[in-house]
């Protein structure tokens, strides 16, 4: 069966004189602004908010990926079958660039721009607390336990999930958004905890029972 017609929900939302950016739409728009923030919080975090050594090879395998996922969203949303333009339902927004003075705009694009800013919020704000507590020379050798880190033990990976999976369902509509949130956090939640478990077991001893015992959520408040 024959694809219809994409009709474009929203009027372009950029002049800026740059062929490639005039004419987005909201949607277009926000996906570029997701891009553009995925990649300096990258930047931040390899250039402050990290304390280990992050070697060459390293670097090329992070950037990669972050390249390659970048690069799907962008596909899926340009491609007719998986678009989150023809994501349902949608909601209504002032435009002053619309000649009803309206623009829709699909609900999956608005919850998904709103979960990739707390997702991202949550990621950054915790690693950035965590970098504060070790800068102190009161704290060497101590667990960080303030701020977010008081509601689950990796929560700098449940932000890292959750925008991801908003950043998904921006470009292809609810079940792309939520498939790459789930497999993120699953992994993350597994795979990744139990690694930095039994490493932080070593390192702290102690320290790291017991905050495990105060802590029991691995990456989601009051949920897992």
């Amino acid at each position: 069966m024959p694809i219809p017609p994409i009709t474009i929900l929203s009027p372009p939302l950029l002049t800026t004189g740059i062929r490639a950016l005039d004419g987005l739409g909201a949607s277009g728009a926000g996906l570029l602004a997701m891009a553009a923030g995925s990649s300096f919080k990258q930047i931040l975090w390899v250039t402050y908010l990290s304390a280990e050594e992050f070697t060459p090879r390293a670097a090329v395998t992070v950037g990669l990926f972050n390249a390659l996922f970048n690069s799907v969203n962008s596909l899926l949303f340009l491609a007719a079958a998986t678009t989150s333009l023809r994501s349902l339902p949608t909601i209504v927004l002032p435009s002053s660039g619309s000649s009803t003075g309206m623009t829709a705009l699909p609900l999956s694009v608005a919850v998904g721009a709103a979960l990739y800013t707390v997702g991202l919020v949550v990621e950054t704000v915790s690693e950035w607390q965590r970098r504060a507590f070790k800068a102190r020379p009161e704290n060497a050798g101590k667990v960080c336990k303030v701020g977010l880190w008081r509601w689950a033990r990796h929560i700098n990976y449940f932000g890292y999930s959750l925008w991801r999976g908003a950043y998904a369902m921006a470009a292809s509509g609810w079940i792309g958004g939520l498939a790459v949130g789930f497999l993120q956090g699953r992994d993350l939640g597994t795979r990744a905890v139990d690694v930095l478990d039994e490493y932080c077991g070593r390192r702290y001893g102690a320290q790291w029972a017991q905050f495990k015992r105060e802590v029991p959520y691995r990456i989601i408040p009051g949920v897992y």
